[in-house]
């Protein structure tokens, strides 16, 4: 009987122990999941960071470009009498050399409010075509550049404007940021808003 007891306490114990080894198993394991868990959720957060910063940093490169070569056309455009082919091989040229800008406009304001003559307005897109650009008659009818909200603000501020992200449908069909920037001619002592790019 003493032997049966020893052998079933014996049982008992091996069974504790491995019901104790096990909890104990679980536990470590949990913990080990636990700090796995943490240093991953830590490694996807500078990650996640650094791509922030990356992206961040390629924007800041891509909309400075942008905005300098802008400042750049407008500058180029003071006080100069501009033809539609003028205007054309301009937008062209800041297409062919800056990959990404995906549109670029010419608006020239006419010098009289009731001048329909001296209207010129040229944009030039990117497209999946031969020549790989699509250029638009801003002044044609259906367009009237003039009376765009873009067009206007600049003119009427006679500064650049950034505009808010949109989806540019129709023309590069994409999400973009538009910049316009004024150009000026002469006028007296003073000079006056003569167009956007």
């Amino acid at each position: 009987m003493r032997v049966l007891l020893l052998q079933s306490l014996a049982v008992r114990l091996a069974g504790l122990i491995l019901v104790l080894s096990g909890i104990t198993f679980l536990v470590l394991t949990e913990i080990n999941r636990r700090a796995v868990e943490r240093i991953l959720v830590d490694q996807a957060e500078v990650q996640a960071m650094m791509a922030t910063v990356a992206v961040t940093d390629g924007l800041d490169g891509v909309i400075g470009g942008a905005e300098r070569v802008t400042r750049l056309i407008a500058r180029e455009l003071e006080g100069r009498t501009l033809t539609a082919a003028d205007a054309e091989r301009m937008a062209t040229n800041v297409m062919l050399d800056h990959p990404g800008i995906y549109g670029f406009n010419i608006a020239v304001e006419p010098r009289t409010p009731d001048a329909t003559t001296e209207r010129l307005g040229v944009e030039v897109h990117r497209s999946n075509t031969v020549s790989r650009f699509t250029t638009r008659d801003l002044g044609a009818p259906g367009q009237a550049y003039w009376t765009r909200d873009w067009y206007r603000e600049v003119i009427d501020k006679a500064q650049p404007i950034w505009s808010e992200p949109f989806f540019d449908q129709g023309g590069t069909d994409r999400n973009v940021v538009r910049i316009a920037v004024p150009f000026f001619r002469p006028k007296g002592d003073e000079r006056e808003p003569a167009g956007a790019v």
